[in-house]
């Protein structure tokens, strides 16, 4: 699980999940990268005082955008060694993506600013490590529910609502990375995504995380440093033959 002499870039490192991801990645000993709308500023001293920690701020969600921060990161930072996306884009009125009140634009645009520009950004990343003759990883966060239905009664008695565009987004996260994997496979570059299933939240509905819990073996809702291991383990050598896979961390949620 040694990190040491890896280049990490990370989309998203100071969201929830990337900020425990980050902590990782330093503890065994990467140097990282964080592409952020968030600034340094807003990560505290653990990472902002770290020499081995830089900070690229991404102001826009357009897919174009972001691909020249990106471009501009590598030239500034170097060829990485392993490309996480953790980050989670969406439009303002993504509570109102459900069957009963989505608008065609509105999907459309999470569609792009989410899906196109996790799978461009990756092929990105693994052009660069083409370029550089880099033994690559590229690390994809899809869902849960990129491979299962909403169960819809979770939501009944809740404030929340299923969401029509987040399953068609992170399914094809998963088809993106697989179809990666498969051209990218004889260059040496491994591209696997994870499934993390539901997050708590100090926001959530108290009765959807009962009936969650209820449903995951583990009795209960995934924490972000429960999510921490996957990302380790597929940005170190360990996972070395591992190319093409959906790594489920949902404490047996998709197995019920």
């Amino acid at each position: 699980m040694n990190l040491k002499n890896k280049k990490v870039y990370i989309v998203g490192g100071l969201g929830r999940i990337g900020q425990e991801v980050v902590t990782g990645l330093l503890e065994y000993g990467a140097s990282v990268i964080i592409i952020d709308r968030k600034t340094s500023e807003d990560s505290g001293p653990t990472f902002k005082n770290n020499p081995n920690v830089q900070f690229v701020q991404i102001d826009s969600d357009e897919v174009e955008a972001a691909g020249l921060v990106f471009s501009e990161a590598v030239d500034n930072f170097g060829c990485p060694d392993v490309f996480i996306n953790c980050s989670y884009p969406r439009t303002e009125d993504w509570a109102s993506n459900s069957f009963a009140k989505i608008s065609l634009d509105s999907m459309r645009k999470n569609i792009d600013i989410h899906l196109n520009s996790y799978i461009w950004l990756a092929k990105m990343a693994a052009d660069y490590m083409k370029e550089c003759n880099k033994a690559g990883s590229i690390i994809l966060t899809s869902s849960i529910y990129g491979l299962k239905a909403q169960d819809q009664n979770l939501y009944h008695g809740t404030s929340m609502s299923e969401n029509l565009t987040y399953g068609i987004i992170k399914a094809g996260i998963i088809q993106g990375s697989r179809q990666m994997a498969s051209y990218y496979g004889q260059f040496n570059i491994r591209i696997n995504s994870i499934c993390p299933g539901g997050v708590q939240d100090k926001n959530q509905n108290k009765e959807f995380i009962e009936k969650y819990s209820l449903k995951t073996p583990l009795k209960r809702m995934a924490t972000p440093s429960d999510l921490m291991g996957a990302y380790i383990f597929l940005s170190s050598d360990l996972s070395s033959y591992m190319t093409g896979e959906v790594l489920m961390v949902d404490g047996g949620f998709s197995i019920t």
